[in-house]
């Protein structure tokens, strides 16, 4: 069963997950290109960071705009004396440079880190709480992969590299006391038999 995220922003970026059960389609499409990429489970961290652009930027934008505004209007009134040109000039500038800034999709992004390959998502698309969401579903398989991998024993397995593992993983928060205790008491009773 696979596990979809979607993420959409401003006109222009979409990305786009797949969860498998061993791994991560990611998708990241731009105007100008589309990459994907598959991503073991076992190849991502599971430190999350932040990364955002620092909100001046909005700032700027809205005093691009009152400028563009002010110049329009100065420009109407001395248009009336000729220097029309210079004024127009000045607010189309002034207009492009505004609505540059405000459609420009800025940077808001969780990334797991710690791994062999970091993964970028949108913080609060569609919500920051469907991500963190997500980002838990990840680790949750993450850990079941694990658990299915290193609790399997078969005769030759030997009884101490066997509760290593168990170890290991109750130490790595995969598996549960109970869970540890379970598995040590499975192994037990089959190597008796």
């Amino acid at each position: 069963m696979a596990i979809e995220l979607v993420q959409k922003k401003a006109w222009q970026t979409e990305r786009r997950f797949v969860l498998y059960s061993d791994r991560l389609v990611v998708e990241a499409i731009t105007w100008r290109r589309v990459v994907q990429y598959d991503v073991r489970l076992d190849q991502l961290g599971f430190d999350l960071r932040y990364e955002a652009e620092n909100t001046a930027i909005w700032k700027l934008a809205l005093r691009c705009l009152v400028f563009t505004a002010t110049f329009a209007v100065v420009g109407l009134l001395e248009a009336l004396d000729g220097a029309f040109l210079p004024w127009l000039l000045v607010t189309i500038f002034s207009f492009s440079a505004a609505t540059w800034v405000f459609f420009r999709p800025y940077q808001d992004d969780l990334i797991l880190s710690g791994g062999a390959v970091p993964l970028r998502l949108f913080r609060a698309t569609p919500s920051e709480r469907i991500v963190l969401e997500f980002v838990e579903q990840i680790k949750s398989q993450y850990k079941e992969n694990l658990k299915e991998r290193y609790t399997v024993f078969d005769e030759a397995t030997a009884e101490s590299d066997y509760y290593a593992r168990l170890g290991w993983l109750l130490e790595n928060g995969v598996i549960t006391e109970e869970e540890h205790d379970e598995f040590k008491v499975s192994f037990d009773i089959q190597k008796l038999l």
